[in-house]
């Protein structure tokens, strides 16, 4: 029997055919770690950035950031630490580029500092644009295609503020994003709003879910892939305060509130 064959994940080796692009999305988890490429190169130090599209997918993208030599991961990922006198990442990598277009799309610098967890819960629209030039990289006969990588280009909302979309129903309302963003639709002639429902209610039906998500993953649940399993539920319960019920989640003062009945370890895991 031949050996199987796996599709390479190294953004190094992405084109154009195929992939992620001019999508609005939800940053649900931006965290620093290890990536080997699938046992494909050494580790390197990389930037994890989970999303969510209008539809409900979850997809992940791995952005290099350097070299595990000059930088390390915190056990929570969400600092890197310098190793021997380094400083600052490089600003030909791609985690630099994807950095600097957040930035550039109008998230605050001044919130930019060292906690990479402050992406976490930003409504974004993405698009892949050309690769930065990377100097010092051996290029590999034959490998002249331009090579490109999903960078932010406009923040549609910060964490904390009112989605401009509905996760789970395909449907983006993003004011002011790029034409076929997403590929979405806008919201049905004359649809009906949904009762307010009161800031007391939105609370009991967040800590329901969160319930729900700790009940059926055996009681513990890491708090970073929280956000994704809440969307899945929001939107096959099509529950109308699903922006509101994000919104009180990704706050961090009310999820790892004591009044709340789980707890949240240090290490960020939330259990009953």
């Amino acid at each position: 029997m031949s050996e199987q064959m796996y599709v390479s994940i190294n953004p190094d080796t992405f084109v154009q055919g195929g992939l992620i692009d001019d999508v609005d999305a939800i940053l649900t988890s931006v965290r620093f770690t290890e990536f080997d490429y699938e046992g494909k190169s050494d580790k390197v130090l990389a930037l994890k950035v989970a999303f969510t599209t209008p539809d409900g997918e979850a997809h992940e993208q791995y952005y290099s950031a350097g070299d595990l030599k000059r930088f390390r991961p915190t056990d929570d990922g969400k600092h890197i630490v310098p190793v021997a006198g380094a400083t600052c990442l490089v600003v030909s990598s791609n985690a630099s580029q994807f950095l600097t277009s957040v930035a550039n799309a109008g998230f605050p610098k001044n919130k930019m500092d060292r906690d990479i967890s402050v992406l976490d819960g930003t409504g974004v629209h993405l698009r892949r644009i050309a690769q930065a030039e990377r100097k010092g990289l051996a290029k590999k006969e034959g490998d002249d295609k331009q090579k490109t990588i999903l960078v932010v280009e406009k923040i549609l909302f910060q964490p904390g503020e009112k989605p401009t979309f509905v996760v789970g129903t395909g449907t983006s309302v993003a004011k002011g994003a790029p034409s076929g963003a997403g590929k979405s639709v806008g919201a049905p002639a004359g649809a009906a709003s949904a009762p307010q429902a009161s800031a007391e209610a939105i609370d009991e039906k967040t800590t329901g879910y969160v319930l729900q998500v700790l009940t059926e993953n055996g009681g513990a649940f890491n708090k970073t892939t929280l956000p994704n399993a809440l969307f899945k539920l929001l939107a096959a319960a099509k529950d109308p305060d699903q922006s509101k019920v994000l919104n009180t989640a990704f706050k961090p003062e009310w999820i790892g509130s004591s009044d709340r009945p789980w707890k949240l370890s240090a290490d960020g895991v939330l259990s009953l």
